[in-house]
């Protein structure tokens, strides 16, 4: 029941209905307050618009006021841990103009078609993180309404990305989420998402893209393993430099060694075998070179794979990607390890020589930057368990939601001054070959202090790894 004003209406309001004094809540702008009152959880502020009509905004002539009023209940932002809603009264007005019909006062920082505050709406906006139905009974409204919300911020979000946003460098992933293919673009400097891709079609994929209109700005596209999407890359990001991801590049390389292991526990016989099957902590133990010789001693094939070798192979080329510091440098440790890779051991490693050579420009591009695609891995497994949480939801609702929040972390990202948009801003200068100098010193400082460390713990002797 609607409780009546002491100040607009009577003397006495209805029962359960308590005055709550001005000082402890908040007008919105543009509005006098009249009363308001408080019954449980709900709050109601009776208020009514700063400025009146004067004259018809049809056809200019003077507007006389009558003794009626329209009274409309607006949503408002929850204060003292209350819902809130506004009671407008509104001053009704007659046109002397056959042609108008009478008019109500404006109603400022209102959004007329869903009857809440511009306030409320902005509130509803940064509650993404949350679930709809929390936000829906914080607001008391509909959960539909909160989805719409997310649904008309996103298209705003989308917009703006799209025309006037710019992006220096930029990651592509792709993941299997429910069944079905999905793709995201992703800004690596902000760590946010920038456009969710509901399948793999080039096609589709390509008119997504030609959409944004500051492609001129993208220096750099982190991609993984995949070729599919080179032309299209090419094509809108002519001035950009693709550089593979190195976690993919190892991968290829960790498969090659896992092929010479299921080589050699094929043709093993005896312990050699037992020794050979697959557990997590295998290549952890392949250390002693002499014992893994001799174990293989029970292979009843002659010139069998030798697995120690092959581990050995893997180690020698992460050593020397590790040492490079360059482009150049990276290449020619490449070509000096692929030269030397022994002939029992090239049918197993040859796969990853192919993946490389056609792909050594955007290989080694990586110590230009040093950067790889775990951020877009990363936000890809986020969406996946958005998914499976949000059962029940449409896709394009969810998707709406992952947007929002993307937008504000985007936000606090670019305000943060620990941000890692300065040193991005000027390729020739600060995303410079010594970036992966300094960073390959560090590392460097970081593995001879940890070896020291054990020198001391084991007694000056330092027991053999695997690296």
């Amino acid at each position: 029941m609607k409780p009546k004003d002491t100040t607009w209406d009577g003397k006495e309001n209805q029962s359960g209905w308590t005055g709550v004094p001005e000082c402890e809540v908040s007008v919105a702008p543009g509005y006098r307050f009249i009363s308001a009152w408080g019954k449980g959880n709900e709050l109601r502020i009776h208020v009514e618009p700063v400025f009146h009509l004067e004259f018809c905004p049809g056809c200019g002539q003077k507007l006389t006021p009558t003794k009626s009023y329209y009274e409309p209940e607006i949503v408002d932002s929850a204060q003292r841990e209350m819902t809130c809603k506004l009671i407008v009264h509104r001053m009704r007005y007659n046109c002397p103009t056959t042609g108008c019909h009478s008019r109500s006062e404006p109603m400022p920082g209102v959004d007329v078609d869903r009857e809440m505050t511009k306030r409320a709406i902005n509130g509803i906006r940064r509650k993404a993180h949350r679930r709809a139905t929390d936000v829906a009974e914080e607001y008391n409204v509909e959960d539909k309404t909160v989805s719409a919300v997310f649904l008309d911020f996103s298209t705003e979000i989308t917009q703006k990305q799209k025309t006037t946003d710019r992006y220096v460098i930029i990651a592509f992933d792709e993941k299997n989420i429910g069944g079905k293919r999905h793709c995201i673009l992703y800004d690596a400097i902000t760590h946010t998402i920038l456009v969710i891709f509901k399948n793999d079609d080039p096609d589709t994929i390509k008119t997504e893209l030609k959409t944004f209109q500051n492609r001129d700005f993208v220096h750099y596209i982190l991609v993984d393993g995949a070729k599919t999407y080179n032309k299209i890359f090419a094509e809108l990001y002519p001035k950009a430099i693709v550089i593979r991801d190195t976690w993919h590049l190892l991968k290829e390389l960790h498969a090659c060694r896992e092929a010479v292991r299921l080589a050699a526990f094929r043709a093993a016989r005896g312990d050699a075998k037992k020794n050979l099957r697959g557990r997590k902590d295998f290549w952890g133990d392949v250390s002693d070179t002499a014992n893994w010789i001799g174990e293989q001693g029970d292979l009843l094939v002659p010139g069998p794979p030798r697995v120690a070798e092959a581990n050995g192979l893997y180690f020698a080329f992460i050593a020397l990607w590790r040492a490079a510091r360059s482009r150049e440098e990276a290449s020619q440790f490449y070509d000096y390890w692929a030269s030397r890779i022994p002939a029992s051991l090239l049918p197993f490693f040859q796969p990853f020589v192919n993946y490389v050579e056609p792909r050594r420009d955007e290989v080694f591009a990586y110590f230009e930057l040093g950067w790889s695609t775990g951020g877009a891995e990363s936000s890809n497994r986020n969406i996946e368990e958005e998914y499976n949480l949000g059962r029940g939801f449409s896709d394009k609702g969810l998707d709406a939601r992952i947007r929002v929040q993307e937008y504000f972390k985007r936000l606090i990202a670019l305000t943060d001054p620990g941000t890692e948009l300065g040193p991005v801003i000027s390729r020739e200068e600060e995303l410079s070959i010594e970036a992966s100098t300094e960073r390959t010193e560090r590392m460097i400082r970081i593995r001879k202090g940890a070896k020291e460390a054990a020198k001391l713990k084991h007694g000056g002797e330092l027991k053999p790894s695997a690296g």
